[in-house]
């Protein structure tokens, strides 16, 4: 960006030279005449300004994207002394990408002003790899000369670098080539800078702790007009079950613990012939292992694209099935470092596990399956999603369904419109008119009537409404059913199932082309819990921070026997209207089993699965109705928690704009404020999402934006100077900055907090 500085703090932004103060970017090398209507230039005397013996000086200026470059500018008079800026005097810079001609943002320090000053020092941080023009001017002349600094783009960044692979699990034949494409990108998104011999795959058999594997890889450069890729061919000639990683200059960029199934050829052939039967009529051999790894049982294992199954094997004849579970992303096929021993866990019951010759067969053909039921990226996923709900609904009568409502009552009103309708009715198109409003829906009045029943059912405002956070005076909190003890009598649970067809009717309409979403921030154990995913006392992180922070933390990470606790399976539950407390196992007999330094995680497991499910079954069981009503449930089980919330909620993007005009600034001096937002309109939106995190403690803002925040994002002092870092409350927004004596010591300061800060516990 082009900058001029006079007496005020904020810089001009230019793009050239117009009427004398506008800078040409394609004739930077030329001189330029400087404008009558600005002052004129000092005649050249020894006493006087001379431009061109102004010197430029690097103090600091990184070869690679990403750094903060440095230059100082001296100001020299005709006979060698230093020249003092004057209130006539006007100074300029730029720095432009050669090729793009994008400008980036400059700091010109001091920021107040620069009369009386004889060095000027500018900084700017460049994101784009390539070559630039930096040109500093004075009263209209190039000082020293264009500076044509080459940035070089950084080392593959494991979050940017993006490895194409054709399936989540890599599925190979021995001793034949598996080809994988990858595109290796910098922190910023350039392609990075990348050396083949500094690449390595790496591969070990069974186990993490095993000894690399023997094996053949070869990197070819790919032409690719439109990004510029790589090709990884693969060659291991040792069937079996194997870890992979690819590493750059020993840091893991790719592919970190990918699972290689390596297959003999008969075994490729077996896995192709059972992907493409219809039928359970392959089965394979295997032995259940029983009563705490005393004993076994034969039993024949049967794979189907939509489900698998174990069914006991006595006296010749095949039983009954011991074990059924769907063949989905939420179902975990375990394979053990012991060789030939897995599990199977769908997280809805207790887990098998099976020894078997045939197990890489078996693996092979279940993750072979789960490829070809949902693709594998989100966005694959998505496409599957959409496209089979149309495919199952093609016949579905589209016609529409008028519904009226008020708008004062709308929840309530909304059920008993209703309340008779089939299946069918459901899937068609929804007219809906506002009583007493004439407004014709065209699609908008639909949106909106959505948007306002989300907002009754799922905004969280209500402690004793349908969905409420755990936090109840935080506004922002991820919502949760409501247990039954805490809401108010008038939501039943009839309401929970209309809560799952509206959740349901939003998934429905958006595959057929009408887009709507769910305007809710729902907890990772509630979403985890509708495509099927087992409770852990990692759901507590996000969901109840108070709990996870003053007390599952403590016991996850302290000795039990030094925290001094008497802890039992069992929660103490207290009854509002009469002050006592019982306690209430979380498993059969808890009330009596303690918690000890070996069984603790288990415990933490049991209070997640207690507090976050079992306390709310009931509610979840009638969201689930109403929600399969519409959406099958072998369709909604192929995301994981993380992916339902974007199919439902959509990618939220974060503005620096939105975050400018809803900020409040309090006793934050004016040059701190402008570091700050030159600092911040250079992030990308992986480290703005950093910021709002470290600020407010969830990198998630309202559906409305900043501007919903409660309390708003706040900028103020925090009575400091020099290199001290700036903290946050998260429990008011607010980040408190130092007072620094540059903008070089303020942005490292900024980016330090911001990426130590961003997780875990925050200040408060």
């Amino acid at each position: 960006m082009t900058m001029g500085c006079c007496f005020t703090r904020k810089s001009r932004s230019i793009t050239g030279l117009e009427e004398g103060n506008r800078l040409i970017p394609h004739s930077l090398e030329q001189s330029v005449t400087y404008s009558a209507s600005r002052a004129r230039i000092p005649s050249i005397r020894n006493n006087v300004l001379d431009p061109r013996l102004c010197t430029v000086t690097w103090r600091q200026l990184q070869p690679t994207v990403g750094g903060l470059s440095v230059a100082d500018i001296r100001l020299i008079c005709g006979n060698g002394s230093s020249y003092s800026y004057s209130r006539t005097d006007y100074f300029q810079v730029q720095v432009q990408h050669a090729y793009t001609e994008r400008e980036v943002h400059c700091v010109v320090e001091p920021t107040g002003s620069l009369v009386g000053r004889s060095l000027i020092t500018v900084s700017y941080t460049v994101r784009v790899s390539g070559e630039y023009s930096v040109l500093f001017m004075m009263n209209g002349q190039i000082i020293d000369k264009i500076h044509r600094p080459v940035y070089q783009a950084g080392p593959p960044d494991p979050n940017k670098t993006v490895f194409h692979l054709r399936a989540p699990n890599i599925i190979m034949e021995t001793s034949v080539f598996y080809p994988i494409l990858f595109s290796p990108k910098d922190s910023f998104g350039n392609v990075a800078a990348l050396l083949q011999d500094e690449l390595i795959f790496e591969a070990r058999k069974n186990s993490p702790d095993s000894p690399l594997a023997t094996l053949e890889y070869v990197i070819n450069q790919i032409d690719d007009d439109d990004e510029e890729r790589f090709e990884l061919l693969i060659k291991i000639d040792s069937p079996g079950y194997y870890l992979c990683c690819v590493r750059h200059m020993d840091r893991i960029i790719g592919l970190t613990n990918a699972i290689a199934i390596v297959l003999t050829n008969q075994d490729t052939i077996k896995m192709k012939n059972n992907i493409t039967t219809l039928f359970l009529n392959i089965g394979y051999k295997s032995r259940m292992i029983q009563n705490n790894n005393r004993s076994t049982k034969e039993v024949w294992c049967y794979l189907s694209p939509r489900m698998l199954q174990v069914r006991g094997y006595t006296l010749g004849v095949i039983s009954k099935r011991l074990f059924t579970c769907r063949v989905c992303n939420s179902t975990q096929f375990i394979m053990h470092s012991a060789p030939e021993r897995f599990t199977i866990d769908d997280g809805l019951q207790p887990p098998v596990t099976l020894i078997s010759p045939e197990r890489e067969v078996m693996a092979a053909i279940y993750y072979q399956f789960i490829q070809r039921n949902i693709g594998g990226s989100f966005q694959d996923k998505v496409r599957h999603f959409q496209a089979e709900l149309r495919r199952q609904n093609e016949t579905e009568n589209r016609l529409d369904v008028r519904i009226t409502v008020r708008r004062f009552e709308l929840l309530e009103t909304s059920m008993s419109a209703t309340s008779s309708f089939s299946e069918d009715m459901w899937k068609r198109h929804f007219f809906v008119s506002f009583e007493g409003e004439a407004g014709i829906d065209v699609g908008g009045v639909s949106r909106e009537f959505i948007n306002c029943l989300c907002e009754i059912m799922f905004s969280g405002r209500n402690p004793q409404g349908l969905f409420k956070g755990f936090k109840q005076d935080d506004m922002q909190a991820l919502v949760h059913p409501n247990y039954r003890k805490k809401r108010d009598k008038q939501f039943g649970l009839a309401h929970y199932r209309f809560a799952g067809l509206i959740v349901g009717k939003c998934l429905y309409e958006t595959a057929m082309g009408n887009r709507l979403l769910v305007r809710a921030k729902f907890t990772r154990s509630f979403l985890a819990q509708i495509v099927g995913l087992r409770l852990t006392w990692k759901h507590f992180e996000t969901d109840d921070p108070d709990l996870y922070n003053y007390q599952v933390k403590n016991i996850k990470d302290g000795d039990i026997a030094d925290l001094d606790l008497s802890l039992k399976f069992a929660e103490e539950e207290y009854n509002s209207s009469t002050n006592d407390s019982r306690l209430v196992s979380i498993t059969p007999g808890g009330t009596k089993i303690p918690v000890t330094e070996t069984n603790k995680m288990d415990y933490l497991n049991q209070l997640a699965q207690h507090r976050l499910g079992k306390k709310v079954s009931e509610e979840m069981r009638e969201f689930l109705k109403g929600l399969h009503m519409l959406i099958p449930d072998e369709l909604i089980a192929i995301f994981d928690e993380n992916e339902l919330e974007l199919l439902m909620c959509g990618v939220q993007e974060l503005s620096v704009e939105d975050l400018r005009s809803h900020t409040v600034i309090r006793h934050v001096s004016e040059t701190t404020v402008d570091w700050f937002w030159t600092a911040v309109e250079d992030f990308s939106q992986d480290e703005l999402a950093r910021l709002v995190q470290f600020v407010t403690g969830s990198s998630q803002i309202p559906s409305g934006g900043f501007a919903e925040l409660r309390p708003p994002f706040l900028l103020a002092t925090s009575g400091e100077r020099g290199s001290r870092l700036p903290y946050a409350h998260t429990c008011f927004n607010h980040l408190c900055l130092p007072e620094c004596d540059s903008y070089e010591q303020f942005r490292t300061g900024l980016m330090t907090a911001i990426n130590e800060g961003s997780e875990g516990i925050f200040m408060s």
